[in-house]
């Protein structure tokens, strides 16, 4: 787009718009006044151009969907009578003879006729037949789409509400997969299991005042300066070498409750980094 100068200030601007003229206390008819001359379009003027080049704004109706459908040549069949807008769907007949609904905006776009393209509605035999080869029973019976919840009962009796498409990406009963995940997921077959340190005793010191003077001394917030908790004022305190009996003060730091979980990651890492803290704020 080429540019133009302003004639007050000379400044070089794609359009000479109202608020750039208030900068000169001029307004657009003292620009058409003082330089009718020159080809100087400000904003307004410029999107009165625009909108008398795309013509008049056409209001859709079964007739005019019918028109395009004669013009471009598209062998559907428009079966609704009346038209509301282009969001709410209509009835179509496409050229083998089946029938669906869809709105006018997405038929525009390109999209066409469900069951010829292999993506037709589920239907509620279609859903039963799936959720029986599963060995899963539906309560509600109720069904709009793939993303509205059914209420299923699994095979061991548990009853909850799953959209149609997480059953079919593999989602199964929540209850029956935390049952798994507790068979499977604790002692040795967690990847953090370190041999049961989370069930030893702490140290004789460590009560809660011992615990309120830590937090005391790190003046009550989480003393790691990544820290992005959500919550940082919701603080404990962790032992850095994560020996529950060291309960020296120099092995205590006050963390959120986030930075004291991911503590149990990389925990070499985090051993060093808290004892350089630890060490930088009270033994320099």
């Amino acid at each position: 787009m080429d540019y133009i100068n302003c004639p007050y200030c000379g400044k070089r601007v794609k359009t000479i718009t109202p608020s750039h003229l208030k900068l000169h206390n001029k307004t657009i008819q003292d620009l058409k006044a003082e330089f009718s001359s020159q080809a100087i379009m400000c904003e307004n003027t410029k999107r009165e151009i625009e909108k008398n080049k795309k013509g008049p704004k056409i209001k859709k109706s079964i007739k005019y969907i019918k028109r395009y459908l004669l013009k471009n040549k598209i062998k559907y069949e428009i079966i609704s009578k009346t038209y509301l807008n282009s969001f709410t769907p209509l009835k179509w007949k496409c050229k083998l003879g089946h029938i669906f609904h869809m709105t006018w905006t997405s038929f525009q776009q390109g999209t066409r006729c469900p069951i010829c393209f292999g993506t037709p509605k589920k239907t509620i035999k279609d859903i039963n037949d799936f959720l029986k080869s599963i060995k899963y029973s539906w309560i509600s019976n109720e069904y709009n789409n793939i993303y509205s919840k059914l209420k299923v009962k699994c095979p061991k009796g548990h009853v909850s509400e799953i959209r149609f498409d997480q059953l079919q990406a593999g989602h199964r009963c929540h209850e029956c997969h935390n049952e798994w995940k507790k068979i499977n997921f604790s002692g040795n077959g967690n990847p953090n299991w370190r041999g049961g340190l989370s069930y030893e005793p702490y140290c004789i010191d460590w009560t809660k005042e011992y615990k309120d003077y830590i937090k005391e001394r790190d003046d009550y917030k989480c003393l790691n300066p990544c820290c992005y908790s959500a919550n940082p004022k919701n603080i404990v305190v962790h032992h850095i070498d994560y020996k529950k009996k060291n309960c020296d003060p120099y092995n205590l730091i006050t963390l959120c409750n986030t930075c004291n979980t991911q503590a149990n990651f990389n925990r070499n890492w985090h051993q060093s980094w808290y004892n350089a803290i630890i060490y930088r704020r009270y033994k320099i």
